[in-house]
């Protein structure tokens, strides 16, 4: 059964940085902001790493989207490259609800 660990982000506005985005994404989701919650939304992400036998870390916040309109969505994220710590993240504007887990297989 697959394990998470959380990493202490050092804030709430935090996305993976250049270790992982974009060279280790194996997968990305989006989904309208109304539609989850940000533990409604965690929990999907967790879901979504089981297709993954090669996932290292997990990543779920919601951020305003680069199109138009700009609204705000739910995006989610799945890394191989490694365990992550709380320095592969970075600040990021418009970003927040953010949680990251290292996957245990």
């Amino acid at each position: 059964m697959t394990e998470f660990v959380e990493i202490s982000l050092p804030g709430s506005n935090y996305i993976a940085g250049p270790k992982y985005s974009p060279k280790n994404v194996i997968s990305g989701y989006n989904a309208p902001y109304h539609e989850y919650t940000a533990e409604s939304w965690v929990g999907y992400m967790k879901q979504q790493v089981e297709q993954y036998a090669g996932a290292d870390v997990v990543t779920a916040y919601s951020a305003i989207n680069s199109g138009t309109p700009k609204e705000r969505f739910w995006f989610g994220y799945v890394y191989r490259g490694g365990h992550a710590k709380p320095d592969d993240f970075k600040p990021a504007e418009d970003v927040k609800d953010a949680h990251a887990y290292n996957v245990e297989h």
